[in-house]
């Protein structure tokens, strides 16, 4: 791969070892294309580009001291969090998805939160989206990551749908603790996103019309109608800080409420290594979708240490203004994150820090 560069009064390329060549007659015929392109950077002294199919290669120009030495282009170091790519409740997700043989295959939500992966499984699987049970009436339902309330599973079954349902266990073992405190007669406060598949799932194991509480200000707003029995879960992708903060200030209202931490403990695990890992860098890179709810509840811890933290869905989106005179660059990733994404990224930030 090579970079092409407009010196003043001098134009030339570099070659894939960072050599200077003056002469532009000798450079290949893919870099004689158009001019400046805006993501293509030049870092410092550090000479960055996107690595695009060579048929797109790109030419750009910049002015540069003509004395400059090429070859001594400054490294940035790059660290991966300790937890990336797939958790094992996505992994298995996806597996038992690909294992699906009854088609066609529908589903009522997207299977995880991240679109290269779900455009990939709907080509393989050619997999349908539907808003409804009803706007179908024969194949397999597969249900999400995320899961689902007990009445969808029960309606298909009833439509004679066969069913697959890929719920994480650990969200499923949720599911199983509201049930009973719903049996028991409690009432159930969710602390979650309200909009978010896992919340409306367990909301409706929890017996339906439960309260959903996604930050502190909101707890003065929950209405108790009648004494009774109390008690608080999570979204197991919640952060355990505020989760804690929340039920601080339920227990002042409500001294008896039980607690229930429902926190997935491998992802929890994943947050406290990011925490460290935002202190120890200059730059984080948080990698995920932007539908992913885990991914931007990483994005928001490691923001709160490291304001130069920046959300990118995959490799496009990095911007070499983010790395100047950086010297360390952290990365972490939500878990919904194909290998494939993070690695091209690790590519990329390689070639940006001269690597």
């Amino acid at each position: 791969m090579f970079m092409a560069v407009h010196i003043p009064e001098q134009i030339g390329y570099l070659d894939e070892d960072r050599n200077f060549h003056s002469d532009p007659s000798n450079a290949p015929e893919i870099l004689k294309l158009e001019p400046i392109n805006e993501q293509v950077w030049v870092l410092g002294y550090a000479f960055a580009y996107r690595n695009p199919p060579l048929n797109d290669a790109i030419v750009f120009t910049f002015d540069l001291p003509k004395s400059i030495n090429l070859k001594k282009v400054s490294k940035m170091r790059v660290s991966p969090n300790h937890y990336m790519g797939f958790c094992r409740g996505v992994e298995r997700s996806i597996d038992t998805a690909n294992s699906a043989d009854e088609p066609p295959f529908h589903m009522l939500e997207r299977l995880i939160h991240n679109n290269h992966v779900m455009r990939k499984l709907e080509e393989e699987k050619d997999i349908r989206m539907v808003s409804d049970l009803r706007d179908f009436d024969n194949g397999t339902l597969i249900i999400s990551a995320h899961g689902a309330g007990p009445d969808v599973k029960r309606q298909a079954e009833k439509q004679g749908l066969k069913v697959i349902d890929t719920t994480c266990a650990v969200v499923t073992s949720v599911h199983k603790r509201v049930k009973s405190l719903n049996d028991q007669g409690y009432l159930v406060i969710i602390i979650g996103d309200k909009n978010h598949a896992e919340v409306k799932g367990i909301q409706a194991w929890a017996g339906g019309v439960v309260p959903i509480v996604t930050n502190v200000s909101e707890v003065d707003q929950i209405v108790v109608n009648k004494k009774g029995k109390m008690a608080v879960v999570s979204q197991t992708t919640q952060d355990l800080d505020i989760f804690k903060r929340i039920v601080t200030v339920l227990r002042s209202k409500w001294p008896n409420i039980e607690i229930f931490n429902t926190i997935c403990k491998e992802l929890h695990k994943r947050h406290l290594s990011l925490k460290q890992l935002s202190k120890e860098n200059e730059v984080i890179i948080i990698i995920g979708d932007r539908g992913s709810a885990n991914t931007h509840r990483l994005n928001d811890i490691s923001k709160a240490i490291n304001p130069n933290t920046y959300f990118i869905d995959n490799v496009s989106e990095l911007d070499c203004r983010w790395f100047k005179d950086t010297r360390r660059v952290g990365i972490a990733s939500g878990t919904s994150t194909p290998d494939w994404i993070i690695e091209e990224v690790k590519e990329e930030l390689g070639r940006l820090g001269g690597s």
